[in-house]
């Protein structure tokens, strides 16, 4: 697989001064929210909580920021409507190391609060490394493909939207 299987910098995303202000506010007041991930299998019954990843989605903040133009930016981007950018969108915390895993959701949007000093890697069925990242620019993911950052050492916050598009189809969008 070539890198554009794996990621993609969303390089038509322009995140200006208020959009930074804007991320660093909800990280800020929403900090203490992120709770790690726990979801449910196919029978209902819930899965091991997974301590290596937190979100918090805003649609559940006492606070309503859908009318933020940050939204409308990413929605013209991916060709959906604010309203499911702001529904899909979520504070992310990965407070260590990641383990390789696949994710339930079919690609994220990712923005990063700062560049990390480790990437995040992709690897195959065998383990063998395929191709890896240092956030920089707003980024789609492939969470279809193994990922992880095991190297990881810092606290790393990123503002998500989880999209239930393939990445192939929102790629060809971008």
């Amino acid at each position: 697989m070539n890198q554009s299987e794996c990621f993609k910098e969303i390089l038509n995303l322009k995140i200006d001064s208020d959009d930074i202000e804007f991320l660093n506010l909800l990280a800020e007041k929403h900090i203490d929210d992120l709770k790690p991930v726990q979801k449910k299998n196919p029978d209902g019954t819930l899965r091991p909580i997974f301590h290596h990843y937190m979100d918090f989605y805003l649609r559940n903040a006492s606070d309503d920021y859908s009318d933020h133009k940050l939204f409308g930016k990413i929605a013209t981007v991916v060709g959906k409507s604010s309203d499911y950018i702001y529904r899909k969108a979520h504070l992310a915390l990965v407070p260590g190391s990641l383990p390789y895993h696949i994710d339930e959701r079919e690609c994220a949007l990712t923005i990063s609060f700062k560049k990390f000093s480790q990437p995040i890697t992709w690897v195959d069925s065998d383990g063998l490394w395929m191709d890896e990242y240092y956030y920089e620019n707003p980024v789609l993911v492939n969470t279809k493909i193994k990922h992880g950052c095991l190297n990881n050492t810092e606290h790393r916050i990123m503002f998500q939207i989880s999209l239930e598009d393939t990445f192939a189809k929102v790629s060809n969008l971008l």
